[in-house]
């Protein structure tokens, strides 16, 4: 079965955080930097994630290049 991977841009993220919150994504930063976790809280400036080991990792918006989330994985879980 293939996924359905969404892509958001930076545009369109913070009218997307509220229908991510508690969702697993993946972050692609300006740097290169991936981080993957759920999304645990957000605000206009920074969102929280927190990844596989239970560490929170702080994202400030502006350095965010994408979102991706698996549409599926959101609809079924």
């Amino acid at each position: 079965m293939s996924k359905r991977l969404l892509r958001i841009f930076p545009a369109a993220i913070p009218a997307a955080l509220p229908a991510l919150l508690g969702i697993e994504v993946n972050v692609v930063c300006r740097d290169d930097r991936t981080v993957f976790g759920r999304l645990e809280s957000f605000s206009v400036e920074a969102l929280e994630i927190q990844d596989l080991r239970s560490h929170t990792h702080g994202i400030l918006l502006s350095e965010i290049a994408e979102i991706i989330h698996d549409e599926l994985a959101s609809s079924h879980g």
